[in-house]
């Protein structure tokens, strides 16, 4: 039988880790990756410091690799596997070399490569610093803007243009921006808004007012935005203008002039100076039309309607509609606003008749501010001066409830249907609806259509601005009377009725 040798059986002795093979399980392997100490020698020049680290990571490295990989492979591990050799030390910089590192690129540059180490130092370092110089310059920034805003307020409540008090002389009014960039941003607060004392609030109590930040309206290259009142929560606590609850005919007044101011200063100085109180939109030059100029012909029109103050709520909803109209950019129109209003005010008195005790629409504690702001009447083509124009009167009479000028029926002759041509008994209408206007369905006497006088047709009156081109006639019949007079000599009229 053979035996075994001794020297067979010894254990393979690993180099590195200084015992024999395999390596046991609670060996230390976290000892032998830790870094050691590094040299401090300063005297070595820096280019060889630097050259030699770049090896010594180097061969860490690869020490570590080792010694890692053994300590992930499973026992029982083999009797060969070692550890990586022990970990060199490294050459230290001192703080004033690694200063350097930090500030100067081009050493950088010229002792690359560096050690990985080190440039992550070196970033780490910028970074912080350039982190602590945008902080410094932003509290430079804040501090500087904190003190031109307080040279600007030392000194800015200065009294300029003082305000002497006079018994019975009303308040000076003053428009605020935040009304004025609404407008301008296509969001014009409600009329109620416009009242003196809802102005007062915005421009003295702005902490009772909301208020929220939005980009100007058509300006895409806007890069500031513009303080806008916040529109909801405003109307939920003002209210809306929808209603002729939401104001007195004397708060109306009062509103409307400030909305009129607040217009002319958008549209600049020459918008209030060409404008004409009263005059047609065919007598005023392209040139001159703006929504102050338009604005104004239509504040006029109502303030100056006979019975201004009882109608209020008759013609009100219309008033809205026809403001909102002119923010849009559409024209003001004499004969439109008459017509409209008239039918509206008939409409209200037919209704006041069926409740004969109905209470006035006038406040008591109003009625004397009212009539003492009260702008005189006038009519549409009056030049004269306000104090000797006449009043402007629409007679209504004791008809029943208006009806379509075309066909008679129960709507105003702007919603008679456009596929409606004929009356019930089968005769064609006279007249149609084209233009915002009356027309003749037919030529008339030999000429092309015709427009017909609609506020002939309403109130048996026309102050004949219109001209040759527009007829008097009935729009129902043709015949010579108006359409609301109910004569015996139209066709449409039975028992002093009109019939569709």
């Amino acid at each position: 039988m053979l035996k075994t040798s001794p020297l067979s059986k010894m254990p393979t002795q690993l180099p590195n880790a200084g015992i024999p093979g395999p390596i046991p399980e609670d060996f230390d392997f976290d000892a032998r990756v830790a870094p050691p100490d590094a040299l401090m020698m300063p005297e070595i020049p820096l280019q060889t410091r630097v050259a030699r680290n770049v090896e010594i990571e180097k061969f860490n490295n690869d020490s570590i690799f080792r010694t890692v990989t053994a300590k992930e492979t499973m026992v029982p591990r083999p009797e060969d596997l070692d550890i990586g050799p022990p970990l060199k030390r490294s050459y230290a910089f001192t703080d004033d070399e690694y200063q350097e590192f930090v500030d100067s690129e081009a050493l950088c540059s010229t002792l690359s490569p560096l050690p990985v180490a080190l440039v992550r130092y070196i970033e780490a370092e910028r970074a912080r610093l350039k982190k602590v110089a945008e902080v410094g310059r932003q509290l430079d920034k804040e501090k500087e803007a904190e003190t031109k805003m307080r040279t600007k307020l030392l000194g800015s409540m200065q009294l300029v243009d003082p305000v002497k008090r006079v018994p019975a002389q009303r308040d000076r009014v003053i428009i605020p921006t935040t009304f004025l960039l609404c407008i301008k941003n296509k969001m014009c607060p409600p009329l109620n808004f416009f009242t003196n004392e809802h102005i007062e609030v915005v421009n003295y109590s702005p902490q009772d007012i909301h208020f929220k930040l939005l980009r100007p309206w058509a300006d895409e290259d806007a890069t500031e935005k513009v303080q806008l009142l916040d529109m909801p929560k405003m109307i939920a606590l003002w209210g809306s203008d929808d209603s002729p609850a939401s104001l007195t005919p004397f708060r109306f007044v009062e509103a409307s002039d400030n909305l009129l101011a607040a217009l002319e200063l958008l549209c600049g100085p020459s918008s209030s100076a060409s404008s004409t109180l009263n005059s047609g939109p065919s007598a005023t030059p392209l040139s001159d039309l703006s929504y102050a100029t338009e604005y104004r012909k239509h504040r006029d029109f109502f303030v100056q309607l006979d019975n201004f103050e009882l109608t209020f709520p008759d013609w009100y909803p219309f008033e809205v509609k026809a403001r909102r109209d002119i923010l849009k950019g559409i024209l003001f129109d004499w004969d439109a606003y008459a017509s409209e209003v008239l039918l509206r005010i008939r409409l209200g008195e037919l209704e006041r008749e069926h409740r004969p005790h109905l209470p006035s629409f006038k406040r008591p504690a109003e009625q004397e501010p009212t009539s003492a702001y009260k702008s005189p009447r006038m009519s549409r083509n009056d030049t004269s001066p306000a104090s000797a124009r006449p009043r402007q009167s629409f007679r209504s009479g004791t008809t029943r409830a208006p009806q379509c000028l075309i066909c008679a029926k129960g709507h105003t002759y702007r919603d008679h249907p456009p596929g409606a041509t004929a009356f019930e008994d089968g005769k064609p209408f006279f007249s149609r609806y084209r233009d915002n206007a009356l027309w003749t369905s037919k030529p008339y006497k030999g000429s092309p259509s015709k427009r017909i006088c609609t506020l002939y047709n309403l109130n048996r009156f026309c102050d004949n601005r219109h001209g040759s081109d527009t007829i008097h006639a009935c729009s129902l019949c043709g015949a010579q009377h108006a359409a609301f007079e109910r004569s015996s000599a139209c066709d449409r009229t039975f028992d002093g009725y009109i019939q569709a």
